[in-house]
């Protein structure tokens, strides 16, 4: 499974957490959005910017369906969408998509 969530916990803990141990169970959300933000133009959290789907703050968004992408330096919007691919297998390598809603 390629989750952006294990990759986002570990960036987190190795670039936040002032002290060993220190890991936090619960961000608050604001701090979620802006690490989130930072993860997505990093270069392991990169790959996977085009997963996510994020809330517009006005209902004309680029994307016209009320959708915004995460911007370079500042707070990630609402997450409105997120998805995590997988591998399975059955006599051979099959990979698809799963997309998962988180609102």
């Amino acid at each position: 499974m390629d989750a952006w969530s294990t990759k986002f916990v570990r960036y987190y803990n190795r670039y936040f957490v002032e002290e060993e141990g220190e890991e936090e169970d619960r961000l608050p959300a604001s701090d979620f959005s802006a690490r989130l933000a930072q993860f997505l133009y990093s270069p392991r959290g990169g790959r996977y910017r085009e997963r996510f789907s994020f809330a517009s703050s006005s209902s004309s968004s680029s994307s016209g369906q009320g959708l915004a992408k995460v911007q370079c330096g500042e707070e990630a919007p609402e997450l409105r969408l997120a998805e995590v691919t997988f591998t399975h297998k059955v006599g051979g390598s099959l990979r698809f998509p799963i997309s998962l809603q988180l609102f």
